[in-house]
């Protein structure tokens, strides 16, 4: 009626014109995207290992062919080595700590995992040693034949503690090969790292190993082989898993 035919206009001159709404999207997407901005985000983590004075050079050197991030301090105790977890950028957590020494029956201090390489000392007293720390304070201790397989061990742990792409690059770095290392946990790439003259583990021989091991951290593997006799990797019957990987893992893990 004539009534709506006057208010048609009024109601026109009220509606945003296009280029009016185009500012105003623009606004709220700006508005939008800096809200997002200032919304705080999860620090993307990586694994670093830490090296205290008085380690092995040759250990420190091949730990850098290993691992990305190799810091030498000095504020850290004699032979200690630790493994680090935190936000890229800034100085990580100890989540592991190692102690690097010459083999003695004196060196088993308790709250740290020992890697003992050859010294002066007998093998049988060090033996002795081991066992009475194991068995009284839960020292856990690793044989060495080499600063090298020392450093095999220190990086097994950091890759046991990576996140999943930063184990992925690692593995590369120490023989395997990108396509094997894809959708890998890191307790599967630690076990990649035992090498026979076959070479690396492949991939899913270690994901079927672990799920037959039932074990969720490489602390749980290592304390399980310590307690099984040393035909117990091989009678899990894993396929392409004989008694040359199965003693390349037991030396990887346990120094044997």
């Amino acid at each position: 009626g004539p009534e709506d035919l006057g208010k048609a206009p009024e109601q026109q001159q009220q509606q945003p014109q296009p280029d009016q709404r185009n500012e105003e999207d623009g606004q709220r997407d700006a508005d939008c995207l800096q809200s997002q901005a200032n919304e705080p985000h999860a620090a993307v983590e990586e694994v670093s290992v830490e090296v205290g004075p008085a380690v092995d050079r040759s250990l420190v050197r091949c730990l850098k062919t290993l691992i990305p991030k190799v810091v030498e301090r000095r504020d850290l105790g004699q032979g200690l080595l630790h493994v680090c977890k935190g936000p890229i950028g800034a100085r990580g957590k100890p989540a592991y700590t190692f102690g690097a020494t010459a083999a003695t029956a004196q060196s088993l201090v308790p709250g740290r995992h020992w890697l003992l390489m050859p010294g002066s000392d007998d093998w049988r007293n060090v033996a002795r040693a081991r066992a009475q720390a194991y068995a009284q304070h839960g020292v856990v201790s690793s044989i060495c034949i080499s600063p090298a397989q020392a450093a095999r061990h220190v990086a097994a742990c950091a890759m046991a503690h990576a996140p999943k792409e930063q184990a992925s690059a690692e593995d590369s770095r120490c023989g395997s090969s990108m396509v094997n290392s894809r959708g890998a946990t890191g307790l599967e790439n630690v076990i990649c790292l035992a090498r026979t003259g076959a070479g690396a583990i492949p991939l899913p021989t270690a994901k079927e190993l672990i799920r037959r091991l039932g074990c969720k951290s490489l602390y749980q593997m290592m304390q399980k082989l310590r307690q099984e006799p040393e035909s117990y990797l091989r009678e899990l019957a894993v396929r392409d898993f004989g008694s040359e990987r199965a003693a390349a893992v037991r030396s990887l893990l346990l120094g044997l």
